[in-house]
């Protein structure tokens, strides 16, 4: 799978509604941290999309996903699980640092 761009009129069927545990990065263009981090996402997601989709939402574009998980620094990263928050991370991490953060559910 690759990591997509998900926007506020697709976030609920995208992201509340999948089978699979969800990692949502709330993001912007113009952050280096933001940006550098994109590759370290695509790098998870290639190795283990298939146990947890990986989403992007621009917060500049879709401020009312943004605004309803009260992202105030980028990046911000969202574990949902069923549609629920189950954890959350201020700051870009290393695709190891994903690895352990997320290994429950990569069983």
């Amino acid at each position: 799978m690759a990591v997509r761009s998900v926007y506020d009129a697709t976030f609920s069927t995208e992201a509340l509604r999948s089978a699979l545990p969800v990692l949502v990065e709330f993001w912007i263009r113009r952050d280096p941290a933001c940006v550098q981090f994109a590759s370290t996402l695509e790098a998870f997601d290639a190795e283990h999309g298939d146990k947890i989709a990986v989403i992007r939402v621009n917060v500049d574009a879709e401020f009312d996903t943004a605004t309803r998980y009260a992202v105030r620094s980028v990046p911000t990263l969202v574990l949902l699980v069923q549609g629920a928050e189950q954890a959350r991370w201020i700051g870009a991490r290393t695709k190891e640092e994903l690895e352990i953060d997320l290994a429950g559910y990569l069983d």
